[in-house]
C-alpha cells in the first residue's frame, strides 16, 4: 500500500516537471518572437532592395540576415531541448507538426535569401514566401503557449511574445 508521503513526492516531482517545460517553453516562446520580428524586419528591408533593382538597402540587408542567422540558430537549439520521445506532451501532435513545418520553411530560408539577392523575385513573391514562414512561426507560439497547464500562463505566453 502506498503511503501518503509517496503521493506527495509524485505531486512535487510533476510540479517539477511541469515548471521545467514551462521554462522550455518560455524560452522557445522568446526566442521565436524575436525571430518573427527579425524576419518581418528582413522581409521589408528584402522588398526595399528588390524595389531598388539591388541598388540600396544590400548591406542593411546583410546585417538584418547575419542577426536573423544568430536568432535562428538559439531557435533550434530550442527545438532540440524539447522532448520528442515521450507521448506526455498533451498537444505535442500538433505542437511537433508545426516544428516541422517550420524547420522545413527555415531550411528554405537560404535558397529565398539568394534569390533575393540575385534579383529573381518580385517583392511579392518575397513578401508571400517570409509570410509562409512567419505564420508558421506564429503557429508554433500559440501551440507552445497552449501547452501550458494553466490557462493563465497561456496567455502570459501570448503577451511575452507579442512584447
Amino acid at each position: 500500500m502506498k503511503s501518503g508521503l509517496t503521493f506527495l513526492v509524485a505531486a512535487k516531482r510533476c510540479e517539477i516537471a511541469e515548471l521545467q517545460q514551462l521554462a522550455l517553453t518560455s524560452a522557445l516562446v522568446n526566442v521565436t518572437g524575436r525571430l518573427v520580428h527579425g524576419l518581418q524586419r528582413e522581409r521589408g528591408l528584402s522588398n526595399l532592395f528588390l524595389g531598388s533593382q539591388g541598388i540600396r538597402f544590400g548591406e542593411v540587408r546583410n546585417h538584418q540576415i547575419a542577426e536573423c542567422r544568430q536568432i535562428e540558430a538559439e531557435l533550434r537549439a530550442c527545438f532540440d531541448e524539447l522532448d520528442t520521445e515521450s507521448a506526455r506532451l498533451g498537444n505535442g501532435a500538433r505542437l511537433f507538426s508545426r516544428i516541422a513545418y517550420v524547420l522545413h520553411g527555415l531550411d528554405a530560408l537560404d535558397g529565398l535569401r539568394a534569390r533575393v539577392q540575385a534579383l529573381e523575385w518580385t517583392p511579392q513573391q518575397a513578401t508571400e514566401a517570409y509570410v509562409r514562414l512567419i505564420a508558421g512561426l506564429l503557429a508554433v507560439v500559440f501551440e507552445a503557449a497552449d501547452s501550458a497547464s494553466d490557462p493563465e500562463i497561456s496567455r502570459l505566453l501570448v503577451a511575452l511574445f507579442n512584447f
